[in-house]
C-alpha cells in the first residue's frame, strides 16, 4: 500500500514540528506492506524482510525486524563513483542510523550509529575507512563517525564487540573501546580500551599491525597493552605494557613495563620495569625517565623518586637510592 502525504498534511506536520515549508518541497512517498508489515520512505528504499523499516534515499533494511535510517553518502561516492555507501541493515534485528551506516548480514542484533568522519578543518574524510559506522559483530555496537565494531574478514564472526567514538576500531569478541581513535586488535578478547588513541594488541611501538591479547585493559590517552600481554593493565597517558608481558600493571603517565616483565608493576610518572624483569616493582614518579623509579632485574624492587634496583632480588628504598 502506498501512502501519499499531501502538501496540506505536510504543512500541518511542519507546524507541529515547528519547521518551515519551502516552495521546492514535494509530497513524500511512503509505502506500507500490510502482509510483511514493512515500511519504507524515500527514493530507491528497500524494506524486504518482515517488520523492517527503511527511511532515506537508497536505504536498505534487508534483515527481519531491521531498521535503516539514512541517505546515500554522496561525499564518498563522488570520490569513487563505483562505490555505493548507502545505509544498510542486513542483519536480523539490526539498527543502522546515519549516512552509510551498516550492519552486515552476519551481525544480527547489531547497532550502527554514525555517518562519515570529518577532518580537523571540517573537510570530509572521503574514503571507505572513514565512512559511516559499521558493525560486523553479533550483537555488536558501533557509535561514532567512522567507528567499526567487529572484524570484516570473511569467515570470522566476532561477538558483542563495542566501539564508541570518532574513528574507534574494535575487533575481536567481548571487547570494548571507548574514545576517539582507539584500536582493539583482531584476535583480542574480553579486553577494554578507554581514551584517545589507546590500543590493545599492537605488535610493537608505532606499528599498525595487531595481534592477540586477552583480558587486558588500557585506559588513558595513548595507553597501550601490546600483543601477547594477557591479563595486563595500563592506566595513564602513554602508560604501556609492552609485548609478551603477562599479568603486569603500568599505572601513571608515561609509565612502562618492558618486554618480558611478567607479573611486574610500575607505578608513578615515568616509572619503569626493565626488559625481562619478572616479578619486579618500580614505585615512584619523576619528571622524566631519569628521575623516576626503575626496577631492572628479576624480583627487583625500587621505591622512591629516582630510585634504581638493578640486581636480582635487589631492594632500593628511598629517594635516589640504588
Amino acid at each position: 500500500m502506498k501512502v501519499k502525504i499531501a502538501p496540506v498534511a505536510l504543512c500541518i506536520m511542519n507546524v507541529f514540528l515547528i519547521t518551515k515549508v519551502y516552495a521546492a518541497e514535494t509530497p513524500a512517498s511512503c509505502y506500507v506492506d500490510n502482509v510483511t508489515k514493512t515500511f519504507r520512505c524515500g527514493d530507491g528504499t528497500i524494506a524486504s524482510k518482515k517488520n523492517s523499516i527503511a527511511v532515506g534515499n537508497q536505504s536498505n533494511a534487508s534483515g527481519a525486524r531491521s531498521i535503516a535510517i539514512g541517505s546515500l553518502d554522496d561525499a564518498i561516492n563522488n570520490l569513487d563513483p563505483s562505490f555505493t555507501d548507502n545505509t544498510k541493515s542486513a542483519g536480523d534485528d539490526g539498527i543502522s542510523i546515519g549516512a552509510g551506516a551498516t550492519v552486515v548480514k552476519n551481525a544480527p542484533g547489531g547497532i550502527a550509529i554514525g555517518s562519515r568522519r570529518h577532518e580537523a578543518n571540517g573537510a570530509s574524510a572521503g574514503n571507505i575507512e572513514n565512512g559511516g559506522a559499521r558493525v560486523y559483530s553479533i550483537n555488536g555496537i558501533a557509535i561514532g563517525t567512522g567507528s567499526v565494531a567487529g572484524n570484516a574478514v570473511d569467515g570470522k564472526r566476532d561477538l558483542r564487540t563495542i566501539a564508541i567514538g570518532d574513528g574507534a576500531k574494535v575487533s575481536g569478541s567481548l571487547n570494548t573501546g571507548l574514545g576517539p581513535g582507539i584500536i582493539v586488535g583482531e584476535g583480542s578478547n574480553s579486553s577494554v580500551a578507554v581514551g584517545y588513541s589507546s590500543a590493545i594488541g599492537r605488535q610493537n611501538s608505532g606499528s599498525r599491525a595487531f595481534e592477540n591479547v586477552a583480558k587486558s585493559i588500557a585506559v588513558g590517552a595513548g595507553a597501550e597493552v601490546m600483543k601477547g600481554s594477557d591479563s595486563s593493565t595500563s592506566v595513564g597517558s602513554q602508560a604501556r605494557v609492552l609485548q609478551g608481558t603477562t599479568q603486569s600493571i603500568a599505572l601513571g603517565n608515561n609509565t612502562t613495563v618492558n618486554i618480558g616483565g611478567n607479573n611486574s608493576t610500575a607505578i608513578g610518572s615515568y616509572a619503569a620495569v626493565g626488559t625481562n624483569a619478572v616479578n619486579a616493582i618500580a614505585l615512584g614518579g619523576g619528571s622524566d625517565g631519569n628521575n623516576a623509579a626503575k626496577a631492572n632485574a628479576v624480583a627487583a624492587i625500587a621505591i622512591g623518586h629516582a630510585s634504581s634496583a638493578s640486581g636480582t632480588n635487589a631492594l632500593a628504598l628511598g629517594s635516589n637510592s640504588f
